[in-house]
């Protein structure tokens, strides 16, 4: 008991410090084929308070635009997302820069208002009543 306690503080504190730290690309590597999330190609913020959605989607897209996919650099900032981002098939994101990108959730951002594995209470006159089979008692 004793070693599963001491265990799992080691690992959080490992996990912290990884959540942390900077990163592994502090300058945009060269590849002249790949798309950099930044002005003026893309109308992003980076400030953690605007909504950077559509900016992100776009660049997701030219990346995806490249034959056999590409790559997008995403710059050191706080990405503000207010809707869901569709990333395609051989498409990489790569942060860049002296600290990690970080993504923030506006607050209603559509599928995480009620949290990630909570499930939403549904009230009994909300449920449809038409079948024995919809209506559930989990």
């Amino acid at each position: 008991m004793r070693f599963a306690v001491i265990l799992a503080v080691l690992l959080s504190l490992v996990s912290t410090s990884r959540a942390q730290a900077g990163s592994i690309f502090t300058s945009r590597p060269d590849d002249p084929a790949a798309v950099t999330l930044a002005a003026p190609d893309f109308a992003v913020r980076a400030d953690g308070v605007a909504d950077d959605s559509a900016a992100i989607q776009a660049a997701i897209d030219k990346a995806a635009s490249r034959p056999g996919g590409g790559l997008l650099f995403v710059p050191s900032g706080r990405y503000r997302l207010a809707r869901t981002l569709y990333i395609w098939r051989a498409v990489r994101l790569i942060g860049v820069g002296a600290t990690r990108p970080v993504f923030v959730l506006a607050d209603n951002t559509p599928g995480y208002q009620h949290g990630i594995g909570r499930r939403r209470r549904v009230p009994i006159d909300e449920r449809c009543s038409s079948s024995p089979t919809t209506t559930s008692t989990r």
